[in-house]
């Protein structure tokens, strides 16, 4: 896509004018000349005679048109387009429609090509290529003003160079809406993938902090624990201490160790009943014993021990009687 020449228009324009005054007919001598070293490939040489046409001949959408080339030449696309814009109500409306078209689509292009673009949805690279989605979604406005500006410039005066400049860009903002599309699928998808990451951290985290809870409270409770049987009874007794009744079932045991000479000696009158040991017990403890289930061991022992009593109450008894005799026998 190329500007038209302001040649035919700036004839055409100096034809219909009236009579130019001299500070006119001077910018029109520098336009032609800068449209000369234009032609030349002096981009240069042509804005300093627009600089001076300007001055000469001001408000000329000529001028505005010529300059606006000279820089779109140069590569100065903004200030092109600026001077375009001067010239869309005038005469030279549709040269000026024309190549503000031709410069927006090619700073669309450069934009595109910076970032590699392709030219169809089947060249793109894997990946999301967020560098691509930014550019097309600066670039495609400017693509779209410039099929715009083609069409204004075909409404002015119907040539194909701009009816062909329409259906490039149609198709051309065909392909890049597809490849937006593919790009912003692939952004959506990546950043669901970011967030699921997140989330698999955070419940990574949470679980650790509960696991980090669960050992502090098995710890404090165990702590707990070790204090509580530190701890005395209500009794005053340490917990560690055996309780009442397990005293009471290692006393038998206890007594059935004492020396056999000492329970032989001991005499029938000096064993207390089972009551009379039972309300002592009361006695001394203040309350009464807990009545508990013997082991057969306990109940074996009890009964070796009422059959040696028993034994024993036998042969004193004997002893008393072969005492009697000799006492009879001897007052004989």
């Amino acid at each position: 896509m190329k500007p038209t020449s302001a040649v035919a228009a700036l004839l055409l324009a100096a034809l219909l004018a009236p009579a130019a005054r001299a500070d006119e007919s001077l910018g029109i001598q520098l336009v032609r000349e800068a449209q000369a070293k234009m032609a030349a490939g002096d981009t240069q040489g042509a804005l300093d005679l627009l600089e001076q046409a300007r001055t000469e001949w001001a408000g000329s959408p000529v001028v505005a048109c010529t300059r606006g080339d000279a820089l779109l030449a140069a590569g100065r696309i903004d200030e092109a387009l600026s001077e375009y814009d001067r010239a869309l109500s005038g005469p030279e409306a549709h040269h000026a429609h024309f190549n503000r078209a031709v410069a927006q689509d090619v700073a669309g292009e450069q934009a595109l090509n910076q970032a590699g673009v392709p030219a169809d949805v089947g060249a793109l690279p894997d990946g999301p290529q967020p560098e691509m989605l930014q550019s097309l979604q600066a670039a495609r406005p400017r693509l779209e003003q410039a099929r715009d500006d083609f069409l204004s410039a075909l409404d002015l005066q119907d040539e194909p160079q701009a009816r062909e400049s329409v259906g490039a860009l149609n198709r051309r903002l065909d392909a890049l809406a597809k490849i937006e599309d593919e790009l912003r699928k692939r952004a959506e998808q990546d950043k669901q993938k970011d967030d699921q990451k997140k989330d698999d951290k955070q419940g990574d985290d949470k679980q650790d902090q509960k696991d980090q809870q669960d050992q502090q409270d098995q710890k404090d409770k165990s702590e707990d624990q070790q204090q509580k049987d530190q701890q005395p009874n209500p009794d005053g007794q340490p917990q560690d201490n055996k309780p009442q009744d397990q005293q009471q079932q290692d006393q038998p045991q206890q007594q059935d160790q004492q020396p056999q000479d000492q329970q032989q000696d001991d005499k029938p009158q000096d064993q207390q009943p089972q009551d009379q040991q039972d309300a002592s017990a009361k006695d001394q403890q203040g309350q009464p014993q807990s009545a508990r289930e013997l082991s057969e061991e306990e109940v074996q022992r009890l009964l070796d021990k009422l059959a040696r009593l028993e034994d024993e109450a036998r042969q004193r008894q004997k002893a008393r009687e072969m005492a009697s005799r000799r006492a009879v026998e001897k007052d004989w």
